[in-house]
């Protein structure tokens, strides 16, 4: 279920990544992603979802018979003063996030199989074949328009976007936003090696200083 209405930092952190789609009743992926988190996870709750995600790069890197949806919630922002006030209501925060919350991305087959996204691997079941730059892109924006990370939900990112570099290893997509840098490596296979998402947006003002 979800929870009560986000802040205006936390709407900040989710759509630094761009929107989704919202899914409608009636879906049976959505059907299908609802029953499992409700045995995954129980009572916990998220902020936004669950609601699928779709593009022209998600489409092309993995096929059109996978439905991709999540479900979110941004961690909370450390203040940016060290002052008993701010910091106490950051650990509250912390502390409900950690017990009562979950963010979530998971795949969808034509089954209804329902497959949770959880490590840099599991983008691989089902993505294209990467073998050079113009595919390091789109397989790229598609993994980052999936991934998630503690500040930084899923959104939509284009192929454009992805900056290629060629390494010792295989290969690196870049995605430089004012909110969030984003980078996918691929080893000599063509395979996910590694995912990164961090926020790089505003934080939260520093308090005033006390008066001495």
């Amino acid at each position: 279920m979800q929870s009560n209405r986000p802040s205006v930092m936390t709407l900040a952190c989710l759509f630094a990544a761009g929107p989704a789609v919202f899914a409608q009743d009636g879906d049976k992926g959505l059907d299908a992603v609802r029953e499992y988190l409700q045995k995954a996870h129980g009572k916990k709750k998220w902020r936004f979802g669950p609601e699928q995600i779709t593009s022209e790069a998600i489409t092309q890197a993995y096929g059109g018979d996978k439905k991709f949806y999540y479900v979110f919630t941004a961690s909370p922002l450390r203040p940016g003063a060290n002052l008993p006030g701010p910091l106490k209501a950051y650990e509250d925060a912390w502390k409900d996030y950690r017990e009562n919350f979950i963010s979530a991305t998971v795949r969808v087959d034509a089954a209804g199989k329902v497959v949770p996204l959880t490590k840099a691997e599991d983008y691989n079941e089902g993505l294209m074949a990467v073998k050079d730059a113009e595919g390091v892109k789109v397989a790229a924006a598609a993994v980052l328009s999936l991934f998630s990370s503690d500040h930084v939900g899923p959104g939509v990112v284009k192929a454009a976007e992805v900056k290629v570099t060629k390494t010792e290893r295989g290969w690196q997509g870049v995605v430089d936003r004012r909110e969030f840098q984003g980078t996918v490596e691929f080893n000599h296979k063509g395979e996910v090696s590694r995912l990164s998402k961090p926020y790089t947006g505003p934080l939260p003002p520093r308090a005033a200083e006390p008066r001495r």
